[in-house]
């Protein structure tokens, strides 16, 4: 994997921002077990609050205890969205 900046992370956005159709899904496996001389991790939830909340209900982030906590066998994870149609479709899962 890489790290993202900012910088860059602010650009894809922006970009996306422009297409009312384009949902963000962000694989945040990893965000706890960064260990970079380059910079630090950035979520691009915090980047949507920031600069692109018109966004929140189209960016989706996922996060899973395993990796960070080098719990390989363990697998519980999460979704975070604002988006209610998708939190209906999860909730109808029953995951």
């Amino acid at each position: 994997g890489r790290l993202q900046t900012e910088s860059e992370l602010i650009n894809i956005l922006s970009w996306c921002a422009e297409k009312p159709d384009i949902h963000i899904v962000s694989d945040e496996l990893y965000a706890l077990s960064v260990h970079s001389k380059k910079g630090n991790f950035v979520s691009v939830l915090e980047i949507v609050s920031k600069f692109f909340p018109q966004m929140s209900a189209r960016t989706h982030i996922l996060w899973a205890a395993s990796k960070d906590f080098g719990a390989s066998g363990f697998r519980m994870g999460v979704l975070h969205t604002k988006n209610e149609d998708i939190k209906a479709v999860f909730r109808n899962l029953g995951v």
